[in-house]
């Protein structure tokens, strides 16, 4: 399900010229089913696309699935003032996008082959930073200002399920990183500015 809504957090944003942010993410990235991944992609694409525009930047999104199979990877592709085309190929998303630092960030959903890494991108298309993957990835975003990346993953320890939660700067340094036995609101500071990110109770890894 993609959910667009003013002002809480993701990367999926539109900016005016009156700096007025529309965001939209995605709720749950582990898809099964193949047609809704295919749906998902295309709808977050528009929220990407209407970003880009403020930023005189044509971005367009490509998913190429194996056939008969939920295992597909995306092209992001960007054209400034009509410029040869940047294309990032081989991302396996969600992907969000960074209003504060311009920056491409893919979640790397690790669900249906063996992605180790998320990863950021300038708007280059040059990969700046990757951050090693904790567990089975149930969701991933920014933070409500565009200045952090943050992972959430399901991992079994003694037999039961619980959260990890990794957030990180634009630079890939892990600034926070907590295994949790229960769900909730997650508060952590950075920079002396406090920040909360509410996940989802821990769930046996897909």
């Amino acid at each position: 399900m993609v959910k667009c809504r003013h002002p809480h957090h993701s990367s999926r944003v539109s900016t005016s010229a009156h700096r007025r942010r529309i965001n939209c993410y995605v709720a749950k990235p582990m898809i099964a089913n193949l047609l809704k991944f295919i749906l998902l992609m295309s709808l977050t694409n528009l929220c990407n696309a209407q970003y880009f525009e403020s930023l005189k930047l044509d971005y367009s999104e490509k998913t190429y699935c194996q056939p008969e199979t939920d295992n597909c990877s995306t092209v992001v592709t960007l054209t400034k003032d009509g410029n040869k085309p940047i294309e990032i190929k081989g991302l396996n998303g969600p992907i969000h996008l960074s209003t504060q630092y311009a920056q491409v960030f893919s979640c790397e959903a690790n669900t249906y082959d063996d992605r180790k890494y998320a990863k950021l991108f300038n708007l280059q298309g040059e990969l700046l930073a990757t951050v090693q993957h904790r567990g089975s990835l149930h969701d991933c975003g920014t933070t409500i200002d565009g200045a952090l990346y943050w992972l959430h993953y399901y991992k079994v320890v003694n037999s039961k399920p619980i959260n990890v939660l990794v957030v990180f700067s634009n630079t890939g340094k892990v600034i926070f990183e907590k295994e949790l036995s229960y769900g909730g609101l997650i508060k952590f500071k950075y920079y002396g500015k406090e920040y909360s990110l509410k996940i989802d109770k821990p769930q046996w890894p897909v």
